[in-house]
């Protein structure tokens, strides 16, 4: 961790109201109306767009069997980064690209640079 990190870290902490908007946006999702839900499902759903869920093995906030829930309503794959918690993208950036970059690349070019792996079961290898 560089002082330029945290710097980042603290920056949004100095201005007016960021509390506020914290709070706001973590509480947003609680107070969006069920069905309004399903109907985003289901339209991300009829769209077809391949997604892929990603989570770390020991995350507590989206945990790995709420992952698996959500993609399995998608039709989607879930993607679990090893030894990681709910920041993957900062606990191992390289384990989080490794597992995002074949998938992107196939959703993007039909894999020609190898495609990722993937589990019968719809769910990506995880990283090593």
């Amino acid at each position: 961790c560089t002082r330029q990190v945290l710097e980042l870290y603290r920056r949004p902490l100095r201005a007016e109201g960021w509390d506020a908007a914290l709070l706001a946006a973590s509480t947003a999702a609680d107070n969006l109306p069920r069905r309004a839900a399903a109907r985003a499902l289901a339209t991300l759903r009829a769209a077809q767009a391949r997604v892929l869920v990603a989570t770390g093995a020991h995350d507590r906030v989206s945990t790995v069997v709420n992952g698996g829930r959500l993609a399995a309503t998608l039709g989607a794959r879930v993607g679990v980064v090893p030894g990681c918690g709910h920041l993957s993208h900062e606990e191992d950036p390289q384990a989080l690209l490794a597992l995002l970059a074949p998938f992107v690349d196939d959703a993007l070019i039909g894999g020609a640079h190898g495609g990722g792996e993937s589990g019968g079961d719809g769910t990506e290898a995880a990283v090593p």
